[in-house]
Order: structure tokens, then C-alpha cells, then sequence
């Protein structure tokens, strides 16, 4: 007999989910919680996963590489304005434009 736990492959009260194995980045991570962007892990679909909430760092909050065009001024861009038109004050390279 043991005690029910996290990853032995039965569902109990409070798991969101259970798989039976302790592997982050299948449908179920090894705290019996469904994955989702900002949990940690990089999970299909997702181009980075940095478990966080801050949208100026190298990931971005819907699990998404930060680049220009991105709408999130990153360190190295003068501007960015959420596209990558020319003519709107902000360039296709993040850079402020004349005028």
C-alpha cells in the first residue's frame, strides 16, 4: 500500500492532471498541473517558456521570442511600436525615425 502522490497515475483532489511519470514537458509536468505558457517549461507550440511574467526580457509573456516588431522596447531597440512598418516614427529595426 502506498499513499496517493503526485505522479503515481491516479487523478486526486487538487492535480489538475496525472500521467503517471514525473516529465516536465509532456501534458502533464511532474506537479500534476496542465502546462501552460509561463510555467517553465517549453512546451510544443511555444518558441520559449522563461516562467516568468515580464515582456522586456528575452521571452516574452505569450511564450514567444522577443523581437523587433514585437510591441516591447528590449535592450538594443530605440523603439518598438508593436510593427514592422517604416514611416510611423519607429522603423522596421526598432529605430527612431526623423521627423
Amino acid at each position: 500500500c502506498k499513499n496517493a502522490a503526485c505522479g503515481d497515475g491516479f487523478l486526486q483532489p487538487g492535480e489538475e492532471c496525472d500521467d503517471g511519470n514525473m516529465v516536465n514537458t509532456d501534458f502533464c509536468t511532474n506537479m500534476c498541473k496542465l502546462p501552460k505558457c509561463g510555467d517553465g517549461y517549453k512546451q510544443p507550440g511555444e518558441e520559449c517558456d522563461d516562467g516568468n511574467q515580464i515582456n522586456t526580457d528575452t521571452c516574452t509573456n505569450v511564450c514567444k521570442n522577443a523581437k523587433c516588431g514585437d510591441g516591447y522596447k528590449q535592450p538594443g531597440e530605440a523603439c518598438d511600436d508593436g510593427n514592422l512598418n517604416n514611416g510611423d516614427g519607429c522603423s522596421n529595426t526598432c529605430e527612431i525615425e526623423p521627423g
